[in-house]
């Protein structure tokens, strides 16, 4: 059976916040710790929505780099947040394909209100 592709390169380091300044920070390195990084903040919402707008990638040989603007909108355990944010990545091309050897997240906003409105839409609810 064949291993299933992965996104990250064995080495990678993947950081939320942790910047001067930032106020939160969340660091994984390898797979494994990135892989249960992401699960642990998937556990920790009910609701989780992120909006990417990607940017320019430039490509050097086996090295790529890109900037992706990116906002979230999150809930759980009577918590919310909404966040603007900049994902700044590091790829490497390997003989499967590109993967990550970086990923980092630097807060632009974050807000911590209780959320408005509802999930209904004239013509149709979410139910």
């Amino acid at each position: 059976m064949r291993r299933p592709p992965t996104l990250w390169a064995e080495d990678a380091t993947w950081v939320i916040g942790g910047s001067e300044g930032q106020p939160f920070e969340r660091r994984a390195e390898g797979v494994q710790e990135i892989t249960a990084l992401f699960r642990g903040l998937r556990e920790e919402r009910e609701h989780f929505v992120q909006f990417i707008f990607p940017g320019v990638v430039e490509v050097d040989g086996d090295t790529a780099t890109a900037r992706s603007l990116c906002q979230e909108a999150a809930s759980g355990g009577g918590k919310f947040y909404r966040t603007h944010g900049v994902w700044t990545d590091t790829f490497r091309r390997t003989d499967a394909g590109w993967v990550f050897s970086s990923r980092a997240y630097r807060y632009l906003w974050l807000d911590f209100s209780t959320f408005s409105g509802d999930v209904s839409w004239a013509g149709g609810n979410a139910a």
